[in-house]
């Protein structure tokens, strides 16, 4: 296959959207997934590898399971053995791009490796068309206020003008004290990276080479902000519910999974109802943000020579089964979750048996027609069967968030691994042998972990600054380890 026959590339991670919550379960609120299911192949059972940012994307961009690829809480790093989506398309000439809010998918856990472009900030900017401190920092040791102006003056002269700017900007208010960000605004930062990816799009639409532009969208994370106009969007009247007081209340908890799982902070039906209903406000803004991105494909002319793929990296329990979050559970809300494929070599089709998404690797290099052995989502549908995992979380870490510790809460500081078929699903505690489920699939389940080939290499950790801890602190991940 030529260069310029080769088909362009949108991969758009809704974070944190369920497919519960979208038109897989009849929901009217994400019509940009409906549209797209019916010009695609929608997996209505697909499973993400772990309900947990930097693994599941780590498999995706791997095609690995994450127990192979070994970016878990305990490195939280993914190793260079393995090699990315974006290193290998950008070796067959593809333009690549990464535009995320997500700290999991940036060079801060080596996540951005092969993307000659990327958008990721903290921090607002002088010029949004220039990278911003944040990236360059996460490039390079921090050595102090002489060496970040020599950093930026650097870009000035030899590099990039508005980059050498953002720099100085964000340095220079550092250095004088002021604040010139608001790191708890998530929302807003896909204010910023969505017009980023259509820049790339458009840019990149009339070249010879191909793009692949992946963009993770933040909004439906936790916390969800209570606002009366979005919800009015997904056609709910909040008084219908309860008051102001009792909407912010519930916006200002939503978050708080630890002293919801130790029973410290319990939801009636109503209140329960309403949280998904303030979720369900921000899945439905990131899927109108999915939906700019896809109208930037159509302004340039390009939709029909550009794959399209539309899923999540995990869903969410919202108050379900003593869940409230995802990286705990193996639950159905929190791993089953929307994938549409679009594109050259689609059909329109519905698709009902099990896949995972960290079989997208091989997929979309199968169809960008790069050599492969990985396997693609339409190989493995005979098997109908796919892993999700979850890893323990140490137990000091949940200490400082609830007031006593009890078994409940103890159950979450160990490795499941769950197997899905089409038909039912087993569930077994790794350190305690416990299974829960269809015992009828455990032979199955050991089996299909037997054969996979466990991460041995050497265990590299990311080193978190105080910046990015407290990013991660906000985005509901209690310390340094998730």
């Amino acid at each position: 296959m030529s260069m310029t026959q080769r088909p362009n590339i949108l991969f758009v991670v809704l974070d944190t959207v369920r497919a519960k919550s979208t038109t897989f379960a009849n929901r009217d609120i994400t019509p940009i997934i409906e549209a797209e299911l019916e010009r695609g192949e929608g997996y209505h059972n697909a499973i993400a590898p772990t309900p947990w940012s930097l693994s599941s994307h780590a498999s995706m961009f791997t095609g690995k399971y994450a127990t192979e690829h070994g970016a878990t809480p305990e490195s939280r790093w993914l190793p260079e053995e393995h090699i990315t989506l974006a290193e290998r398309l950008s070796e067959e000439g593809y333009r690549t791009g990464i535009f995320t809010g997500n700290l999991f998918t940036s060079a801060a856990f080596n996540m951005s490796r092969g993307f000659n472009t990327t958008s990721f900030s903290l921090r607002k900017k002088l010029f949004d068309d220039g990278h911003s401190l944040d990236e360059v920092l996460f490039r390079e040791d921090y050595p102090g206020k002489r060496a970040l102006l020599m950093m930026g003056v650097r870009e000035l002269l030899f590099g990039d003008r508005k980059t050498g700017s953002n720099i100085l900007y964000a340095g220079f208010n550092k250095v004088l004290g002021r604040t010139v960000e608001n790191v708890d605004e998530r929302k807003e930062l896909d204010d910023y990276i969505v017009p980023d990816a259509k820049r790339f799009i458009t840019s990149k639409a009339r070249s010879e080479r191909p793009f692949f532009a992946f963009v993770n969208i933040l909004s439906a994370h936790a916390p969800w902000e209570y606002s009366k106009s979005r919800l009015r969007e997904i056609g709910v009247e909040p008084s219908d519910y309860g008051s102001d007081e009792e909407w912010e209340y519930l916006a200002s908890v939503s978050e708080n999974q630890w002293p919801h799982a130790a029973g410290e902070l319990t939801f009636d039906d109503r209140e329960q109802e309403m949280l998904t209903l303030l979720y369900e406000s921000y899945v439905h803004r990131a899927d109108k943000l999915a939906g700019e991105l896809l109208q930037a494909l159509e302004e340039a002319d390009i939709r029909d020579e550009t794959i399209v793929i539309l899923t999540s990296d995990h869903g969410e329990a919202i108050a379900e089964d003593g869940v409230l979050g995802h990286t705990v559970s193996l639950q159905d809300a929190c791993v089953q979750v929307p994938l549409v494929v679009s594109g050259p070599k689609s059909t329109t089709t519905e698709i009902n048996e099990i896949v995972s998404l960290k079989n997208l690797y091989g997929t979309l290099l199968s169809r960008a027609g790069v050599q492969t052995d990985a396997p693609t989502l339409h190989d493995t549908l005979e098997q109908d069967i796919a892993l999700t995992e979850r890893f323990g979380v140490p137990l000091e870490g949940i200490q400082k968030h609830v007031d006593n510790i009890n078994d409940d809460i103890k159950q979450y500081t160990h490795h499941h691994q769950k197997l899905y078929s089409s038909t039912s699903s087993v569930e077994r505690c790794t350190d305690t042998g416990e299974v829960f489920g269809d015992a009828d699939l455990s032979s199955e389940l050991s089996n299909f972990t037997n054969s996979l080939e466990p991460h041995t290499g050497e265990n590299k950790q990311a080193r978190a600054s105080e910046k990015v801890t407290d990013r991660l602190e906000q985005l509901g991940y209690i310390n340094s380890e998730y």
